[in-house]
């Protein structure tokens, strides 16, 4: 009976109170690269054909952003290992910054972006059990509508005077 709108920002909020929980009770893990900024870090960049990218999208029925995130996730095992850190069990989560373009807003100027905080397997050593995770995880994200949720958060905060918002 409720209007569609409404629920639909009911279980916004949900999804959004079930984040700030699952952050509070399981804060990030301690890390090498969990520290402050410094003119010490470097980047690495390397380079996949793209025929390769969209061949493991399709055997894994997942997204690109799944085979970037399965790429990642491989590169932060690989640090963690390199510098003699177990990988946490259970994974690592990270923010990834998501589209909430809907398709007839596809070719509309200007960005539609928020953030979904999916867990990372760096705790699996097979590729393919990695990528399968991750496709699960961000798949489960979607449906719970995650990226909505923190969207429409953050759009709330915005609202609020800038001494509350800071809070």
């Amino acid at each position: 009976w409720l209007p569609a709108a409404f629920r639909d920002a009911l279980r916004d909020v949900g999804e959004a109170l079930t984040l700030v929980r699952s952050l509070v009770s399981r804060p990030a893990p301690a890390m090498p690269f969990n520290g402050p900024l410094s003119d010490t870090r470097r980047v690495v960049w390397s380079s996949f054909a793209l025929d390769d990218l969209l061949a493991l999208r399709g055997a894994a029925g997942g997204t690109m952003n799944d085979v970037v995130l399965a790429l990642v996730t491989g590169a932060f095992r690989a640090a963690l290992l390199e510098r003699g850190v177990r990988p946490p069990a259970g994974g690592m989560r990270a923010l990834t910054p998501v589209s909430t373009r809907r398709e007839e807003d596809r070719y509309q100027m200007g960005n539609l972006v928020a953030a979904m905080f999916p867990t990372l397997p760096v705790d699996a050593a097979d590729p393919i059990e990695r990528m399968r995770r991750i496709v699960l995880e961000t798949r489960d994200l979607k449906a719970r509508g995650q990226a909505r949720a923190v969207g429409r958060t953050l759009a709330w905060m915005a609202m609020l005077p800038t001494p509350v918002a800071a809070l």
